[in-house]
């Protein structure tokens, strides 16, 4: 069996922004000072530090990625369809 077409897989993991994930965890974090200070501010001056602010960035990424470890991915769908026009210059 043969089929004429363009084939493309659509895949839902190619769709997960892990930067842009992490991104909205910190600033959620970020709504509640004292409770990032408690968890970040290794040193207790009050204040998240630089470095401590690269630890709270790290936690983050793992806890973002454990999520998408722990959420199972929607399967690739292929799909056959009718082949685009070639542009010529």
């Amino acid at each position: 069996m043969y089929a004429i077409g363009q084939f493309r897989t659509h895949s839902a993991a190619g769709q997960r922004d892990l930067e842009a994930e992490v991104a909205a965890l910190l600033r959620e974090w970020k709504q509640d000072p004292s409770d990032l200070a408690g968890r970040f501010d290794a040193d207790r001056d009050g204040q998240v530090s630089l470095a401590e602010w690269e630890r709270a960035r790290e936690e983050a990424r793992q806890s973002v990625t454990q999520r998408h470890l722990d959420r199972p991915t929607a399967p690739a769908l292929h799909v056959l369809g009718v082949p685009t026009p070639a542009v010529c210059s």
